[in-house]
């Protein structure tokens, strides 16, 4: 009909990002480090070198396999309670095989061994510093 109006009708659709970020978490991560810790086995034995790690939230530790077979287990009944702990990583099996773990704890002192290897003295303990 003419001189007659139609409704028009117009979506608008808003997508709201929420992020994370906060100045505090952004200064954290600008100072993080990666912290290389060596698993080895040599005429002194099998080890993590360091095996005493220093470490801020944030941080990450970079296992490198020097030579055989060798995890990481932040051990349950070995470390704080009601504290998230790490996974237990898979094997390294090769020589320059990496696995990094993110440093997401809270300040404490955590124990780590290779599960083959613990008997044998391969445990280091992880220092997380305010």
């Amino acid at each position: 009909m003419p001189g007659s109006t139609i409704p028009l009708a117009i979506a608008i659709s808003f997508t709201i990002v929420v992020s994370a970020w906060t100045p505090s978490a952004a200064v954290q991560q600008a100072h993080a480090r990666i912290i290389t810790i060596l698993t080895t086995r040599d005429s002194a034995g099998m080890r993590f070198s360091p095996s005493r790690i220093v470490a801020h939230r944030g941080d990450i530790l970079h296992f490198v396999n020097g030579a055989g077979r060798h995890n990481v287990d932040f051990v349950a009944d070995s470390n704080p309670r009601n504290v998230a702990l790490p996974p237990v990583t898979p094997l390294l099996e090769t020589a320059g095989a990496t696995v990094d773990i993110p440093v997401d704890l809270p300040p404490g002192r955590y124990y780590i061994q290779c599960d083959p290897h613990a008997a044998m003295g391969m445990v280091g303990h992880l220092i997380v510093e305010r």
